[in-house]
């Protein structure tokens, strides 16, 4: 009966995911409240970008790092990713979660990403970067909201 769930490709849905494998199986109701509420423990809380303030961290092959963008509708964000000795895969969400973008630099573990967010709603954009492969060697990341401000036409191509 397991072999019909497949897990989540993302974290966002794991919670979900862990419900139903819990009560598929049979599981107690205690048990599986005990379960949720150690990965909601487990997930990582936004950590807010400011303009020009760049943030360096580890990153290991399991790992997912937050981060958050508060916007205005009709404003635009230029993020940069410089990564050190890891591939890394960015995915960008409005708020709600609703739109969902991905970004992967197949140039090698030491070249720069750069990304834009154009908002459409005001709101938290959420930026998680993770590694490609969870089988990858450490390295690290650092991460620098380098632009926010009112979009123009220029931004629109």
């Amino acid at each position: 009966m397991l072999a019909r769930f497949r897990p989540p490709e993302t974290s966002k849905n794991i919670l979900r995911w862990l419900v139903v494998l819990l009560l598929s199986s049979g599981s107690i109701l205690s048990l599986s409240s005990y379960l949720i509420s150690l990965a909601r423990s487990g997930q990582s809380e936004l950590t807010p970008l400011s303009v020009n303030s760049p943030i360096e961290r580890d990153l290991k092959g399991v790992e997912t790092h937050r981060f958050g963008v508060r916007m205005e509708a009709d404003e635009y964000a230029r993020i940069l990713v410089r990564r050190q000795g890891i591939d890394v895969l960015v995915n960008v969400s409005s708020p709600g979660g609703i739109n969902w973008w991905q970004y992967e630099n197949p140039a090698g573990p030491e070249s720069p990403m750069s990304l834009s967010i154009l908002a459409t709603t005001a709101g938290t954009y959420t930026v998680e970067v993770q590694p490609i492969e969870k089988w990858v060697a450490d390295g690290r990341f650092q991460i620098t909201l380098a632009d926010r401000r009112q979009s123009g036409p220029q931004d629109q191509k």
